[in-house]
Parts: structure tokens; C-alpha cells; sequence
């Protein structure tokens, strides 16, 4: 066993729940969603698909992002009608439907980009490069663990 026996510790408690980067995030972001209209999830679904052009389906967005499946389908139904996506039927696979982000979402994901910019030099200010990737190492590895725990 490690020295990390316990989620009891304040700082790995805090980093786990993300409770205090979700209050941050979410203040960054209330301007975007003020501006254009959208609540939190269809902000999600678009940045979603921005960073992940191959990942195209409601049903990637519900495994990957862990959201809820009728939440995600309420927001796809307003982003349509908004006109910032598209919806296409699979060519092989009629039950299928491939998400497609329109030229009018590029507003949106441009000013989410500058949101996310400005959260990340928030909360690496003052951690050096080494420690960013050691970070990002154990968080992958702490990611797998969940994941593999989660699938057994």
C-alpha cells in the first residue's frame, strides 16, 4: 500500500470530487452560456465534438462523458434547432445517426476554447512543466484504475 491509503485527505478529496474546478468552470463559462443561449450540457456536447471530430454519436457522448441519456438527447434536439448541429443517418447502419457540428457553432466552440484557455492558466499557475506531466500521467493512470473497476 502506498501513502495514499485514504480519499480522507482534504487536497485528494477536493481533487477527486472536483467540486471546486466545476464551480471555477462553471463560472468561466455562465458568460458563453449567457451570450449564445445554451445551458452547461449543450456547451459540453459542442466542445465534445469540436475536440473529437471521429467520436460522432449520442451514444459515444453518454459512454464517454458519463451524462445522462435523455439530457443529452434534450440538448441535441435544442442544438439542432439552434443550428449549431447537424443529424445524419449512419449509411450502413440506419439506426445510426452521426452528430455534425455546423458553421454557426464556431462561435460558440471559439469562445469556449478562449473559456478553457484562460481555466487552464488558472490552474497551472505556478506548476511547472515536469509537473503538469507527471499529473497528467497519474491521472490516466488513476483513470484507467476507475475504468477497469467499473467494467468488472
Amino acid at each position: 500500500m502506498n501513502e495514499c491509503n485514504s480519499l480522507a485527505d482534504v487536497n485528494l478529496n477536493v481533487l477527486f470530487a472536483g467540486q471546486q474546478f466545476r464551480k471555477l468552470y462553471d463560472r468561466m463559462t455562465n458568460e458563453v452560456s449567457s451570450k449564445y443561449g445554451l445551458a452547461r450540457m449543450e456547451l459540453d456536447i459542442l466542445m465534445f465534438l469540436a475536440e473529437n471530430p471521429d467520436i460522432d454519436t449520442a451514444k459515444d457522448i453518454v459512454e464517454l462523458k458519463f451524462m445522462a441519456k435523455s439530457g443529452i438527447s434534450k440538448a441535441i434536439d435544442t442544438l439542432t434547432k439552434k443550428g449549431y448541429l447537424g443529424v445524419f443517418q449512419d449509411e450502413d447502419d440506419r439506426r445510426v445517426f452521426h452528430l455534425q457540428l455546423k458553421e454557426a457553432a464556431g462561435a460558440v466552440i471559439d469562445a469556449m476554447m478562449d473559456v478553457q484557455g484562460r481555466v487552464t492558466e488558472i490552474i497551472f499557475r505556478g506548476i511547472t512543466d515536469d509537473e503538469v506531466r507527471v499529473l497528467r500521467n497519474l491521472a490516466a493512470r488513476i483513470s484507467f484504475n476507475i475504468n477497469r473497476e467499473l467494467a468488472s
